[in-house]
């Protein structure tokens, strides 16, 4: 046993592999402390997406190894290992190797150990991850994940329950699932998706679901079950449905196995089902084939869905991938190209979150705010800062009296 430091960065599904296995951790009895110089080990869970979260990271593992030894996880050491061959005070531990992180770490404590909280419940924030599968079924030519994480590797239902019945008992209130791609959930163990949802949608308790990204050519393969697994009130009404680009010949060199049709079909096909939908996709700008007109067809396909949420990544080239080896467009013109999706898509979400003042809307708190606010969330997944020091884990009706591009404010009704 000893006392452990950790930092975990990158999605969702990282954020929440990395809490999962510093749990396995702290319940052998490992204690967690926030100060790297107090701690005998510390675990850093990394990202490397893109480039320069790739220098974010070998520049933070520098800073931590200068303490002491450091265990460097997560998507880095699993695609990159050769960064770190060399380095002093640094044990690279890929993602399938998180299971051997207890042998790695296991001696006496010392006498000052004090038995610090558990990590993954926190009282003033009600919101934790599971993650349900590692890796997708895709080929997409620019992703370095597809390098760390090969395979895809669904987690059996029972193994899911059994965390989120723990999270539920402790507090927890908004549980993420998370993977690559959710609705290849499944695939490889002979279940689905709208089975696990509908399976932990039992569950007892007063708890909502989020369901993690989907890339739209597995959405369409079970959508029919899909809409109808939203319809549970513990479901919340959010869909991450990742378009990258408008531009058919844009997505064919990317490797992307569907049609933009395809996705205008699926959001369709949500908002006639669930017309509040907050829907999130995300866009990449810049990959080396597009042109100004492919760009022009991405701000026409963000238009036409009128997404809530808009994730704009500017194309950058990684090791190992196929897209590395195109000539890439220059960083002045990608820019350019990001202010203006940035552009199109503020005046987007501005406008709908501003079409709900006056509305009386119900919300989960789930987090202390700031400067004595309390935040929330809708059933369908709006942000909601609410203007008074409220009880966590409760519902409330608010009057929605502001709004701006990413949050709703309101008021107890």
């Amino acid at each position: 046993m000893s006392r452990l430091y950790f930092e975990v960065y990158g999605c969702t599904m990282n954020q929440a592999e990395g809490e999962l296995a510093l749990q396995r951790l702290v319940d052998l009895g490992h204690v967690i402390v926030d100060d790297p110089s107090r701690a005998d080990h510390r675990l850093i869970f990394t990202c490397t997406v893109i480039e320069t979260t790739e220098r974010r990271m070998l520049s933070r593992i520098d800073e931590l190894r200068a303490v002491g030894p450091t265990l460097v996880c997560g998507c880095l050491p699993s695609a990159q290992i050769e960064l770190l061959e060399g380095l002093e005070n640094v044990m690279a531990v890929p993602i399938d190797e998180y299971q051997g992180l207890p042998a790695v770490l296991s001696f006496d404590p010392p006498e000052d150990v004090d038995r610090e909280k558990p990590f993954i419940y926190d009282e003033n924030d009600l919101r934790a991850s599971i993650p349900i599968a590692s890796g997708c079924k895709g080929a997409c030519s620019y992703c370095i994940t597809k390098l760390a994480r090969p395979n895809l590797v669904s987690s059996p239902p029972e193994e899911i329950m059994g965390a989120m019945e723990r999270m539920v008992g402790s507090g927890v209130r908004e549980v993420r699932l998370s993977a690559q791609d959710a609705a290849v959930y499944g695939q490889d163990i002979g279940t689905t998706l709208p089975d696990l949802i509908r399976y932990l949608t039992a569950l007892d308790g007063d708890h909502m679901i989020r369901i993690g990204m989907m890339n739209p050519d597995t959405a369409n393969g079970i959508l029919d079950d899909l809409l109808d697994a939203y319809s549970s009130t513990k479901v919340y009404r959010f869909l991450h449905l990742p378009a990258q680009s408008g531009s058919q010949d844009v997505l064919d060199s990317m490797g992307r196995k569907y049609r933009t049709e395809g996705v205008v079909r699926i959001v369709r096909s949500f908002r006639e089902r669930y017309p509040e939908l907050t829907l999130s996709t995300d866009v990449i700008v810049g990959y080396p084939t597009e042109t100004d007109d492919d760009l022009e067809l991405s701000v026409e396909l963000v238009e036409c869905l009128e997404p809530d949420i808009l994730n704009i990544t500017r194309f950058s080239a990684r090791p190992g991938t196929r897209a590395a080896e195109l000539r890439e467009i220059p960083g002045w013109r990608i820019k350019e190209r990001s202010r203006r999706m940035t552009d199109v898509h503020t005046l987007i979400a501005s406008t709908k979150n501003r079409g709900l003042i006056g509305r009386e809307l119900e919300v989960l708190t789930l987090r202390q705010g700031h400067d004595g606010a309390t935040a929330g969330r809708t059933i369908n997944y709006k942000p909601v800062s609410i203007e008074a020091d409220l009880a966590l884990g409760r519902r409330y009706k608010v009057e929605i009296v502001d709004a701006n591009q990413t949050y709703l404010t309101g008021r107890v009704s």
